[in-house]
């Protein structure tokens, strides 16, 4: 797919805030916001825009380590893959070359918890072919996906529900199958069917809240 100025412009806007209004976008770039979402639902449509996310600011959620994993894995072995997936301190998952073939990015909040996640892992591993992993510690995390982080002293208070809130954002591409973010009523709902009564202005007063003290820039 070719893409011309506006096509790239769109992208970089949406990269630099997500939940940017259509109008907002049309404005900037002299489009109405008809021709911008028509050309947002092209560029999902043509695989270029894969769905929305959030980028959470590891430190200020409680996580005062990153932590790489490196597995030597088997194609047989979807299984160990899907496994990792599903572990709630697993943000990242790729296949890479090398002696190595799956890296994956784990968030640790202290010892304990690297502990049990490393004792998951283990177990996990000896199931399989190789039964070979290495782990690489990340002195500080700089960037991620063009979002700078300057390393904060203190966590926020969360509870669970925002915590819940913020895995569904990262993971959102699982409940919409459409280039815009989740909804404050979408998330609400979703909330609800996880048995977490919780109300549209509820969710919108939270959202407001962690992204005000930069716990999710987008």
């Amino acid at each position: 797919m070719a893409l011309d100025r506006y096509d790239l412009s769109i992208l970089e806007a949406l990269q630099r805030d997500g939940r940017a209004s259509l109008t907002s976008i049309g404005r900037e770039l002299g489009l109405s916001r008809f021709a911008v979402k028509d050309r947002i639902e092209i560029l999902f449509r043509d695989g270029l825009i894969l769905g929305p996310t959030v980028v959470i600011e590891p430190s200020m959620v409680g996580f005062k380590r990153t932590v790489f994993f490196e597995f030597k894995t088997n194609p047989h072995e979807p299984w160990l893959a899907e496994f990792l997936e599903e572990m709630r301190e697993c943000d990242m998952l790729d296949g890479i070359t090398g002696e190595y073939s799956l890296l994956s990015r784990f968030r640790i909040a202290d010892e304990e918890h690297f502990g049990r996640t490393l004792k998951r892992v283990d177990d996990v591993v000896t199931r399989s072919f190789f039964k070979k992993y290495r782990v690489v510690n990340v002195i500080s995390t700089f960037k991620e996906s063009g979002v700078p982080f300057e390393r904060k002293t203190a966590p926020l208070s969360l509870d669970d529900v925002d915590l819940t809130i913020l895995r569904m954002l990262v993971k959102q591409t699982r409940y919409v199958k459409t280039p815009q973010p989740l909804s404050t009523t979408q998330i609400s709902r979703l909330m609800s069917e996880r048995g977490v009564k919780i109300s549209q202005p509820s969710v919108f007063k939270r959202l407001k809240r962690l992204g005000d003290q930069g716990g999710t820039p987008s």
